[in-house]
């Protein structure tokens, strides 16, 4: 500190610092401790969730509140936690063993999420596609990332289906109807509700998720549990620390429930990261659209109190 005129002058960084360290401190939320990841030691979250299961355990919270509106249809948090048993058990009757690894390939239906939540629960690893993907392009992602199973959507059915026959994968068609192919119910069958009890390590991988690739073939780009919730963990300290440094007191009675409108691909880090996967610590309502609409995201926007 430094004095002028008699006033006490508070130094640049100086309230930051006292701020992050009284956060980060033993017995708070976001203590920091250090761990050792193949023979490198980090500074990690003490407090961090195991796996993503954990993530998607604290949305349990929130019960029935709103998680997830898409076209009049609601989920709340109890009812997508159930939804991701399902489909974890599925994958595991089906065979799918830790670390194989499983695509979408959809629009933001409220599929994608169960789907995401269902297999990084079984621990396989899920690969998003690009949704904007040609045929050519989803083939290549498919063989790249090794996928053994597909929840496809139309379209994305239909640029596929020509390559299949040079593919060794099973298709699992997400609100269209196939033949050759089981359907999203059908999958789902009477699996049981009840989240699989599997131990799945931090450092366990979680994720394939593919860059632009701007200079050539896109590159599919691996993640572990830990990876992703630090990331989620960071932003949210973060907002801890924003809240600490401006000291605003909250007026009762003045909150509202926390709802955010999902206008962009799941299929990217903002979508998936950012907007769904921290909203399960929140308790934030996501409010999905078909495709981007101006009309549409104002109706929703004052509809769902976004």
């Amino acid at each position: 500190m430094t004095c002028s005129g008699g006033r006490e002058v508070v130094e640049p960084g100086f309230g930051r610092k006292a701020a992050i360290a009284e956060l980060s401190a033993p017995g708070q939320p976001y203590e920091v401790t250090t761990a050792v990841v193949d023979g490198t030691a980090f500074r990690v979250f003490a407090n961090a969730p195991e796996n993503l299961r954990g993530v998607y355990r604290s949305g349990r919270e929130f019960g029935d509140s709103d998680f997830f509106v898409y076209q009049g249809e609601r989920y709340s948090y109890q009812a997508s936690w159930e939804l991701a048993a399902q489909v974890a058990n599925q994958l595991l009757a089906r065979g799918v063993k830790p670390g194989d690894r499983v695509g979408i390939a959809l629009r933001n239906y409220p599929e994608w999420i169960w789907a995401f939540m269902g297999i990084t629960s079984a621990g396989a690893i899920a690969v998003p596609m690009n949704a904007w993907w040609s045929g050519e392009e989803l083939v290549y992602g498919i063989e790249d990332s090794g996928l053994d199973l597909l929840f496809v959507d139309r379209e994305r059915l239909e640029r596929v289906t020509p390559f299949l026959d040079r593919l060794n994968i099973d298709l699992v068609t997400v609100r269209c109807q196939s033949e050759e192919h089981s359907d999203w119910t059908t999958f789902l069958g009477e699996a049981s509700a009840e989240m699989p009890k599997l131990g799945i390590v931090p450092d366990t991988n979680a994720l394939i998720i593919y860059t632009s690739g701007y200079t050539s073939r896109p590159k599919g780009v691996l993640s572990t549990h830990r990876a992703i919730i630090h990331a989620l963990l960071g932003w949210e300290s973060v907002i801890a620390l924003a809240t600490e440094l401006s000291r605003k007191p909250v007026q009762a009675g003045s909150a509202k429930p926390p709802s955010m409108l999902l206008a962009v691909p799941l299929f990217h880090v903002n979508g998936l990261h950012v907007q769904l996967l921290q909203s399960f610590r929140q308790g934030r309502k996501l409010v999905g659209m078909y495709k981007w609409d101006v009309e549409e995201a104002l109706r929703l926007i004052e509809a769902e109190r976004v």
